[in-house]
């Protein structure tokens, strides 16, 4: 916990992301924000409700998204539990992927 702000951080398992790594800061139960830093960057604001902007930085270029949060739940009690982040990303108004991500976090 920074600042009363829990914060969580992992490396991205995946070889194509290049060992990027991932942390994410529990702004409240319903909004996160995810900092991924290596190969692929970007800082993406998760809000439940509202759409964000970012862009997302690859070897093959940027790109500028919007990040549309339809479903964020941060329940995370103590240094365990359970993150569930349901989003749209758009870029120039098309949608160019759904996403549904639970992760469960246990302390190790």
């Amino acid at each position: 916990v920074v600042d009363g702000v829990k914060v969580i951080t992992y490396i991205e398992p995946d070889e194509e992301m290049g060992k990027s790594e991932t942390v994410i800061n529990i702004i409240n139960n319903n909004f996160v924000q995810m900092i991924r830093n290596g190969a692929y960057k970007a800082d993406f604001l998760i809000e439940e409700g509202k759409t964000h902007s970012c862009v997302y930085k690859t070897p093959f270029g940027e790109m500028s998204m919007d990040i549309v949060a339809k479903r964020v739940n941060a329940n995370i009690p103590d240094c365990s539990g359970k993150i569930l982040l349901c989003y749209t990303l758009q870029s120039n108004k098309e949608i160019i992927g759904e996403n549904n991500l639970l992760m469960k976090i246990n302390e190790i």
